[in-house]
């Protein structure tokens, strides 16, 4: 009878992507004259100066930080989850955004002290200071044990593979923190001349979330930052559907000065990045994934609250996995990236 209870017990499931703010940050940045600001009365909120897009019915989800989320992941049978802090923290410029960041931060421990083994904390830094970053990602990793750095594709007229940034992704490497590079709208009139949902979620996450992830391998950052660990949402924003086209031209045998990369694209998805499904539950793309990375390179994700946690658990339950592939895919790739003993 025992061994027939540990047969039927649920599997854990560690889910990598819960996005939240905090109400200061709202507070804060309430009729900002440039971005980040938040008009409250339209319930909008701008990361690019001109370009406003509405919380709707995710800003009160946003705002959880415990019992209402746990309640959330519990009905979706989902064990853990890693917080991670939504756009616009970060980019506060000077000692607000230093002092909102360090806030934050302790914020979230508090919240993992508080249900151990349900909450991970992910570090929000304050990446206009990149000095004090490091020192703040020193922080949270070695006082309060958060597991990583949470980022995002760009801050508004920077991104992460400027060279400002690197000494952030070595800090990270040194202190075996991983990076989650979650999409932010971009900052290119090309797209967002198209719209709103366009620039957003309907193809502008995806565009500007690939680009900085392909500059950082071209750039040559996984070999300036020896050992670096990024994941990214969305089955890695497309671009292991492109890892056959991309690869030839990434050779470093052309000796394009402007490439930096030791190695081919797939390389380092093979090696330094890894994946999660969140907000892409197509069964065709994640037999894509699987085949071109495998089952150990893809995490659970399910983009709480931009996406529903019950269906994308409904959606991975239907995949036609053994049962070693779902233990990899649910909480074994998730805990190993972590350093968590199975």
């Amino acid at each position: 009878m025992e061994n027939a209870a540990k047969d039927t017990a649920p599997i854990p499931v560690i889910d990598m992507e819960h996005h939240f703010y905090t109400p200061d940050f709202l507070e804060r940045i309430e009729g900002r004259q440039t971005a980040p600001s938040y008009n409250k009365e339209k319930n909008l909120i701008s990361y690019i100066d001109g370009k406003w897009m509405p919380l709707g019915f995710v800003g009160d989800h946003l705002l959880e930080l415990a019992e209402a989320r746990l309640s959330k992941m519990d009905a979706a049978g989902i064990t853990t989850a890693l917080l991670q802090c939504s756009p616009g923290t970060e980019t506060l410029p000077g000692t607000e955004g230093i002092e909102l960041c360090r806030a934050v931060n302790r914020r979230v421990f508090e919240v993992t002290r508080e249900y151990p083994g349900r909450f991970f904390g992910m570090a929000t830094l304050p990446v206009c200071e990149p000095a004090e970053a490091v020192r703040e990602l020193e922080t949270c990793v070695k006082e309060y044990g958060f597991v990583g750095w949470h980022t995002h594709s760009n801050y508004g007229k920077t991104h992460p593979d400027d060279d400002a940034f690197l000494p952030i992704f070595q800090a990270a490497a040194k202190l075996g923190a991983f990076v989650y590079i979650h999409p932010a709208m971009p900052s290119w009139s090309r797209l967002n001349d198209l719209g709103l949902i366009v620039s957003a979620g309907g193809l502008g996450f995806t565009v500007d979330t690939m680009t900085t992830l392909t500059a950082l391998i071209a750039r040559g950052v996984f070999e300036l930052a020896p050992g670096l660990k990024i994941v990214a949402g969305h089955f890695g924003e497309s671009l292991p559907f492109l890892l056959e086209r991309m690869d030839p031209f990434f050779n470093p045998k052309w000796k394009d000065p402007s490439l930096k990369n030791a190695e081919l694209p797939s390389f380092y998805f093979k090696n330094n990045i890894m994946v999660t499904t969140s907000g892409n539950m197509s069964p065709e793309a994640f037999r894509l994934t699987k085949d071109v990375l495998g089952i150990e390179r893809i995490m659970v994700g399910t983009d709480y609250p931009y996406e529903s946690p019950r269906r994308e658990m409904a959606f991975l339950s239907d995949l036609d996995l053994t049962a070693r592939e779902r233990a990899m895919l649910y909480h074994k790739n998730a805990e190993a990236l972590m350093g968590i003993p199975h």
